[in-house]
């Protein structure tokens, strides 16, 4: 299970508690680590008094935050006709020319869409003005759920970030940290998953997305066809492996597929996977023409998918939910959820024993889905 990193940390050996303030730029350099008290401080009161833990933990945290403001304060001063204006625009620019280049074009899309949404609220003021008060007012009349709304603070946050690390625009990042009062719980079960017959008939109808009328000519035809099977293979493929469908299958080539197992390159979770390949998945992979380096002609399959949803009556479902099914699926059939974790690249809080998983055992899992799934 990973640590989180907290702001604080004990130093025995001169028995004094260590703050972090690496996100703060000074006139020397980043303020790393600064010491708040010694430990009696910490544990006892002005009156010798003996703190509670839950005291203690209070008392450090608010010794970090009085310093954290305290720097601030003491790097800010800065004289008004030395001071450089960046605006919200101009920051946004630098990020696009800098740092954008790293993302996926999904998060790209995304942080895009962000941005433009914060020129509208905010206006083109300077940077250095943003304040997290104001961002989370902003935040908070959003009608939309908590976890769009994190998503848009968050890419502010992003920026500011690049502001101060990359660009040295501003000295912090006033939004690092969001105050907890002021945090937004997300619901960790959204999503839904499909019936069996929900699902049969998507995939009915997934196999003649693209209409072929008997007037077209034999080269067009054919390519449709070609273009109804890769769809297919791709909600197959997306069903069997529980892979996440922009991310880790359109990217797929055919070099990440051996005949028995497609390893997912470059996941979520920074690793490559291996995922067991069985049955319908691995017939029309092996008979596949393989004309392309990649698996899968579609780049951006939103609109198709859009057109299925209505063709197969099912609405409010996304292609993640698709994942959503496949692990319901194999964990109401009483497969071990390492199991599943291992099969969809899931980090699960359980004791990790992926590694002690034997490969026979995962195509066994994945044969649960297949005793279910029957598409004429």
């Amino acid at each position: 299970m990973s640590q989180v990193r907290k702001d604080y940390y004990p130093v025995y050996k001169t028995k004094k508690w260590q703050g972090r303030f690496h996100f703060i730029k000074t006139s020397c350099g980043r303020a790393k680590q600064l010491t708040l008290c010694t430990f009696d401080e910490a544990e006892k009161t002005s009156s010798g008094k003996k703190r509670s833990n839950s005291a203690v933990e209070n008392y450090i945290r608010q010794k970090w935050e009085d310093k954290k403001e305290e720097l601030i304060k003491s790097i800010n001063y800065i004289p008004d006709e030395d001071k450089k204006v960046i605006l919200l625009k101009d920051a946004i620019k630098e990020f696009n020319s800098f740092n954008i280049s790293m993302y996926s074009p999904t998060h790209k899309r995304e942080l895009t869409r962000h941005f433009k949404f914060w020129i509208k609220k905010l206006g083109n003021i300077p940077i250095d003005k943003i304040t997290q008060k104001e961002a989370v007012k902003i935040r908070n009349r959003l009608k939309c759920a908590d976890s769009y709304k994190n998503r848009h603070y968050s890419a502010l946050s992003t920026l500011l970030t690049a502001c101060v690390e990359d660009h040295e625009f501003i000295n912090y990042n006033p939004l690092w940290k969001l105050k907890k009062k002021y945090k937004l719980q997300e619901n960790n079960n959204v999503g839904k998953a499909l019936s069996i017959l929900q699902l049969q008939d998507l995939l009915k109808e997934a196999k003649n997305i693209f209409d072929i009328n008997d007037d077209y000519k034999d080269d067009r035809k054919r390519y449709l066809r070609e273009k109804n099977n890769d769809f297919y293979l791709l909600i197959l493929m997306a069903i069997y492996t529980g892979a996440r469908m922009q991310d880790e299958l359109i990217p797929l080539k055919w070099s990440d597929y051996d005949g028995t197992k497609l390893t997912f390159r470059k996941t979520k979770n920074k690793k490559d996977r291996v995922c067991p390949i069985w049955g319908d998945v691995k017939y029309l992979l092996d008979t596949n023409e393989k004309k392309r380096d990649k698996i899968f002609m579609f780049v951006d399959y939103r609109k198709k998918w859009n057109k299925l949803k209505v063709k197969a009556n099912i609405s409010n479902f996304t292609p993640h939910d698709l994942r959503h099914s496949t692990v319901t699926w194999l964990l109401e059939n009483n497969v071990p959820k390492e199991t599943v974790a291992e099969i969809v690249g899931h980090n699960s809080d359980v004791t990790k024993i992926y590694n002690h998983i034997r490969p026979e055992h995962l195509i066994e899992s994945v044969k649960t889905l297949k005793k279910q799934l029957k598409v004429k």
